[in-house]
């Protein structure tokens, strides 16, 4: 509906009424439209409707995420730039490709992503069975590898147990160094999908180096001060103090 109700669609409405020789009554609340006008009039309406959302549709940017299967995703990491390069440049896509969250993102027209979707599974299906047997043949590596960069890990998590890179863990935490971060976003988590376990004290200390504690320190702070309506920061340019409001009855 909002392809109808935005500036280009109230646009196309009000070509679509004065060549039909209709009345076309928009309902924004609601979102939906009434029209009005004699004989086949509003069936012809309708359809030039119907075609113009269409062609939107067609038209317009969609982004699609697909999952890595499991024993996949040394494969995909490897083919990162290959992925857009080859399938991104043939079908006309944006391929995004998430270590941490093991997805694939694809962005473009709608015909191009179904394209591109099937040339990647049809790529994973031709390296099924040497995954299997790399699977199979190294069992150990595989128990052992990185959940981000599939080398073998050096850093076992004091919560939870899970393995990383200590080199990937950096990298991951270094991304919390950002001031506008929620206090929900900057909570630093295991990597592993599906554990939510919190990082100890211990393992933070040890990841980020000494001189970066101070940047995570203040993100923090600043994610604090926005669950607390009664913290204010002073109006001052360079005045970073702070200060607890108090109501009195």
């Amino acid at each position: 509906t909002r392809f109808i109700f935005d500036h280009d669609g109230t646009t196309a409405l009000q070509k679509i009424q004065d060549e039909t020789g209709t009345y076309i009554c928009c309902c924004y609340s609601d979102s939906f439209l009434r029209i009005y006008g004699d004989n086949q009039a509003p069936d012809i309406a309708t359809a030039r409707i119907d075609e113009y959302i269409e062609n939107i549709l067609n038209n317009r940017n969609f982004t699609i995420t697909l999952d890595i299967p499991k024993g996949y995703i040394r494969h995909v990491l490897k083919l990162s730039t290959n992925y857009q390069d080859t399938i991104g440049k043939e079908f006309h896509v944006k391929i995004n490709i998430s270590d941490v969250k093991r997805q694939i993102q694809i962005t473009g027209k709608k015909q191009n992503i179904i394209n591109a979707e099937e040339a990647i599974k049809k790529n994973w299906s031709a390296t099924l069975t040497e995954q299997q047997l790399l699977h199979n043949n190294n069992a150990t590596t595989t128990n052992n590898e990185c959940p981000i960069c599939c080398e073998i890990a050096n850093y076992t998590l004091q919560a939870c147990g899970h393995i990383s890179c200590l080199n990937c863990l950096k990298q991951e935490l270094s991304r919390k160094f950002d001031t506008t971060l929620s206090n929900e976003s900057i909570k630093i988590k295991c990597v592993m999908q599906e554990c939510n376990s919190v990082l100890s004290l211990r393992d933070i200390k040890t990841i980020i180096d000494r001189e970066n504690m101070s940047k995570l320190a203040r993100a923090s702070f600043q994610a604090f001060l926005k669950t607390d309506m009664d913290i204010v920061q002073c109006m001052g340019t360079d005045c970073k103090q702070v200060r607890k409001e108090f109501s009195y009855k």
